[in-house]
């Protein structure tokens, strides 16, 4: 069932402006999402630009000494179904002399994955959510001086 406020309209798409309890009952009654899979206890995300610069010396010396080949900016999203996993996929296959920049909500399937260490910094490295897309053209130009 769709359901829409305020702005969002569409056909045959119920309004909850006002009262949200038959939205509330429909969710009730809908069966929820699966057992959760197990996760590690913890995750290593959250660079953002200034993070990532702060570093940038040493991505440009691993760059100059060989060792990084390529960065991989993953910005798309395998959402929560199994059977969406272009990304995770993708993410999987990166050589080992390249690091992955993650942005938006791309890095939920993936970031749970050891991808080991390049020159002594983490293979994936998020750069944050959609609205930190800014932080990605910022290091893209940084590095590129």
């Amino acid at each position: 069932k769709q359901w829409y406020q305020r702005r969002v309209r569409g056909v045959d798409i119920k309004s909850c402006d006002e009262n949200f309890d038959d939205l509330i009952k429909c969710a009730l009654a809908t069966p929820g999402f699966p057992e959760p899979t197990e996760t590690p206890a913890s995750l290593t995300i959250g660079f953002a630009r200034n993070t990532i610069l702060s570093v940038a010396g040493t991505v440009i010396d691993a760059v100059k000494a060989g060792a990084l080949k390529h960065i991989f900016l993953i910005g798309g999203c395998d959402g929560y179904e199994k059977e969406r996993n272009y990304y995770t996929e993708f993410a999987e296959k990166v050589p080992k002399d390249c690091i992955i920049l993650t942005l938006a909500c791309g890095k939920f399937k993936i970031n749970a994955g050891d991808y080991g260490t390049l020159g002594g910094l983490p293979r994936l490295l998020d750069v944050g959510q959609c609205n930190d897309a800014y932080s990605a053209i910022v290091v893209a130009s940084a590095l590129a001086k």
